[in-house]
């Protein structure tokens, strides 16, 4: 089977984490399906850059991307940006279905991508899959245009692949038919994200096994809310000192425009010094502060359901995390703490009870398998080619 992969969240030589998970997922279909892939990738531009701007990660060549330029309306572009896309990408689609004569297009994000992509793939007679990842449903149906032009995409699809049960109830409550969707978590590197005990690991980093560690790993974005955690670590620390013990350390893996607010944030509550903003790391490295951390602590105000999370469980690291999304679909199997969105007290008492936990029982050699695995990427891959089977 050959399947034309088609979304504007996919990496490239200059944006190498932007749609990682898409990209994982492709070389997955690749490497354990035997499908062949294809790339297009969008890229929304306000220039007339040429698709020679934007070079893939030499991992990537072997699927062929193609970036192809598309311009795009700010903030207004409910009405224009699914038009502009299609105007942009009918050619360079319309090119690679006569090359590579695919059985059917694969399209993640519902909007403008995937509205884009169903328009022009009716004229062509090819099928197509869509894929929700998170905020191209819960932000996007909230809009009487956009939703609109959701809908009548999904119905000229073949279904719909949901990254969360949550995604797909939204979905239902907006009108679509379940039988459409499917319901498919993204899968983990079970070699990278693993078990280790945090002598090792925190003895590479120069951090003391008896110190108290928090973790963040996610794009410094408003819908992360990383000011909330910042607000949260330092309320925990005053709490920690006022009972005679040392203050916490909380490391932010992770880049974004939030960044330099979340430095002065720090400052103003004086923990900055207890703060490290590591930016984006490669996996092994992220891996391996899951190893080193007693917590992994998301503030989020909404999520699909975050990759990070899954990594965590697979790190047997504890997670506390906002309630929003899907996220309760998982952490219900245990692993993790659920906390009503900007509680700040109910966030601060969950941390405090889950790094003494985690501390106990690292000193008493805690066992791994304890929190259920999540699925690695080749069964992720196994149900996408059974989905794509029967649409295709």
């Amino acid at each position: 089977m050959r399947v034309l992969f088609l979304s504007n969240l996919f990496p490239s030589h200059d944006e190498p984490v932007r749609g990682l998970d898409n990209a994982t997922l492709l070389h997955a279909l690749v490497n354990f399906t035997e499908l062949e892939v294809r790339v297009i990738s969008p890229r929304p531009s306000l220039s007339a850059r040429g698709e020679a701007a934007w070079l893939p990660r030499i991992q990537d060549e072997r699927l062929e991307p193609q970036f192809i330029p598309c311009p795009y309306v700010p903030k207004v572009g409910s009405l224009l940006n699914d038009r502009l896309m299609e105007h942009a990408l009918r050619i360079p689609l319309k090119q690679a279905v006569e090359d590579f004569r695919p059985d059917g297009l694969l399209v993640s994000w519902l909007f403008p991508d995937g509205c884009a992509a169903a328009s022009l793939a009716r004229a062509l007679n090819l099928p197509v899959v869509l894929v929700t990842q998170g905020s191209d449903t819960h932000a996007y149906l909230g809009s009487r245009t956009r939703c609109r032009k959701i809908l009548r995409a999904i119905d000229r699809s073949r279904g719909v692949i949901c990254r969360s049960g949550d995604l797909a109830d939204r979905l239902v409550q907006a009108g679509v038919s379940r039988s459409l969707l499917s319901i498919v978590y993204n899968g983990v590197d079970r070699e990278v994200f693993r078990y280790r005990g945090k002598s090792e690991t925190r003895a590479s980093f120069g951090i003391s096994v008896n110190e108290a560690v928090i973790l963040f790993v996610g794009n410094l974005l408003p819908v992360k809310d990383p000011i909330f955690l910042i607000r949260a670590h330092a309320e925990w620390n005053r709490r920690r000192k006022a009972e005679g013990k040392p203050s916490g350390r909380l490391i932010l893996i992770g880049d974004g425009p939030l960044r330099s607010r979340v430095g002065r944030e720090s400052r103003r509550l004086g923990s900055d010094h207890q703060v490290n903003l590591l930016g984006r790391l490669p996996a092994e490295i992220v891996s391996r502060w899951m190893n080193a951390a007693d917590v992994l602590c998301l503030s989020s105000r909404n999520e699909g359901f975050p990759n990070v999370i899954l990594e965590a469980l697979a790190s047997e690291l504890p997670v506390i995390t906002t309630d929003v999304g899907g996220i309760r679909e998982k952490l219900a199997e245990g692993g993790g703490v659920l906390v009503h969105q900007g509680d700040l007290n109910s966030y601060v008492k969950a941390l405090t009870r889950a790094v003494e936990a985690t501390q106990k029982d690292e000193f008493n050699q805690r066992k791994p398998g304890v929190i259920s695995a999540p699925p690695d990427w080749s069964s992720t891959a196994a149900r996408y080619r059974e989905i794509l089977e029967l649409a295709f």
